[in-house]
């Protein structure tokens, strides 16, 4: 029981760091636009990508599969920038439980409580 309200402690401090104030503290660039782009034109079946964006002006690109996963938050909130943030913060909480997961099963409850603790505050 102890266990179970200090876990839910961790997942609402994960929460609350990381949804508190979110769209006033949302930081937009034109490189993030750029990003943004690329899964609209998915979402919208406009263009499909076969290969991901620029990889800072190397000359290099990187492969599509993480275009392809933000077409789903690009489809759902119609292209809003917050839809993207707002999906990848909630990756970060689920992130929060796995990081307690597994450092659980590698070394202990203990171990699994402090690191989770460390990721619930680090946004």
């Amino acid at each position: 029981m102890k266990l179970k309200l200090i876990l839910v402690l961790i997942i609402s401090l994960s929460i609350f760091s990381r949804f508190y104030r979110f769209p006033e503290l949302f930081h937009w660039t034109l490189d993030q636009d750029y990003w943004a782009y690329l899964p609209f034109n998915i979402a919208t079946a406009y263009h499909f990508q076969l290969i991901g964006g620029h990889i800072a002006g190397t000359g290099l690109y990187s492969g599509p599969s993480f275009i392809y996963l933000m077409a789903i938050p690009a489809k759902i909130f119609s292209g809003n920038p917050l839809g993207f943030g707002y999906t990848v913060a909630a990756v970060g909480v689920l992130g929060t439980i796995l990081v307690y997961r597994i450092g659980r099963d590698m070394f202990g409850k203990t171990a699994g409580i402090f690191s989770a603790i460390i990721h619930s505050g680090s946004f």
